[in-house]
């Protein structure tokens, strides 16, 4: 599974960061490309961080964009992501 978090440097700062979605497939090319075929990708750069095999992401998770920062900060906590944005 991949942590694909969104960003747009050209936004200021602060709401340059789009969102994050979590992809499962085996490589990073994969995961932002099925991410955009399942119109998770909201353009702007990509951050992919591999997380590892143990973590267990919630169903309700995977395969969509996530921009409600609660819930981003609590998914990040729970499977150890440190950075959201590229």
């Amino acid at each position: 599974m991949y942590w694909l978090s969104f960003c747009d440097p050209d936004r200021p700062a602060g709401p340059e960061f789009l969102g994050v979605c979590i992809i499962a497939v085996d490589d990073f090319l994969s995961a932002v490309r099925y991410a955009h075929c399942l119109n998770c990708n909201p353009g702007g750069e990509v951050f992919g961080e591999l997380l590892d095999d143990g973590v267990e992401v919630p169903r309700q998770y995977v395969h969509r964009l996530l921009t409600d920062g609660q819930v981003i900060a609590d998914l990040r906590q729970r499977i150890g992501v440190e950075q959201d944005v590229p």
